[in-house]
């Protein structure tokens, strides 16, 4: 198919159905992932499509990406405005963790929004993984590729976050063993340590990393030298933070000097 048929392709596709997505583009055409971002890319240039993690939704909703690809779960505006700040950085970030995966392992994701943009790039760049996650907008995301085995944990639902908590999940994380764990948070400080946004999902979180071989923090610049309320973990209790290149070399010198294995994306 020449490239001007798979694009008019694409938006009949789009504007039947209100979403694509790349995985199911890519096998529909035979073509790769990066044939298909670039398609995706150009489209919205021209103002045709507005893209989102594993596809594309209509142009007319570019402010809603998660509310768009996923209508049966609408999600809180606080979670989309979180979505469009620093993204960049966490792309950074996200790209930087994939680094530290290899096919056919396992493991854990949180519900922050650099979890969310790093569950995008799995689907870009992984054929066989093991997810487990307390995050519905992860799972739904990442369930698109059947090749992936997705374990949620099961729980209440936190509508706040569309997270599952509780108790109820650890006899479930119990019979796992994960190779590494990705946590988000909202701040870190050298004196008070890591931080969470939902002091509700610290105890699941504390569970899964229990779980992990490696638990390994994702944390755009604008996070360090910031405390919050709800203190989650000591630096000695992580394997190491990845960051953005943004983040102040004396801030990094000082981390690094209190024992911190900080790397820079």
């Amino acid at each position: 198919m020449i490239l001007h048929e798979r694009h008019r392709e694409i938006l009949n596709q789009l504007f039947s159905d209100g979403v694509v997505y790349t995985s199911q583009l890519k096998d529909q055409f035979g073509t790769s992932f990066e044939t298909i971002r670039k398609d995706l890319k150009y489209l919205e240039e021209q103002g045709l499509l507005a893209r989102v993690h594993g596809g594309a939704v209509p142009v007319s909703q570019p402010d809603a990406p998660a509310v768009s690809a996923f209508p049966s779960l609408p999600l809180p505006l606080d979670f989309l405005k979180r979505c469009r700040n620093h993204r960049e950085q966490k792309q950074q970030i996200a790209a930087k963790a994939c680094q530290l995966i290899q096919e056919n392992t396992c493991i854990a994701l949180d519900t922050g929004t650099t979890s969310y943009e790093l569950a995008g790039l799995l689907m870009e760049r992984f054929t066989r993984l093991t997810i487990v996650t307390n995050s519905m907008v992860n799972a739904l995301l990442l369930s698109q590729k059947p090749e992936f085995t997705i374990i949620v944990t099961g729980g209440i639902v936190s509508h706040q976050e569309k997270a599952l908590i509780s108790e109820l999940a650890v006899p479930m994380l119990q019979n796992l063993n994960i190779d590494i764990m990705f946590l988000t948070t909202c701040g870190i400080d050298l004196k008070t340590g890591i931080a969470e946004q939902n002091m509700e999902e610290i105890s699941i979180h504390k569970h899964m990393a229990r779980r992990s071989r490696r638990l390994i923090v994702l944390a755009d610049s604008s996070k360090f030298s910031r405390s919050a309320s709800f203190h989650a973990y000591h630096f000695e209790e992580i394997s190491s933070i990845i960051t953005d290149d943004q983040l102040d070399e004396e801030i990094a010198r000082k981390y690094r000097k209190s024992g911190v294995d900080l790397v820079i994306a």
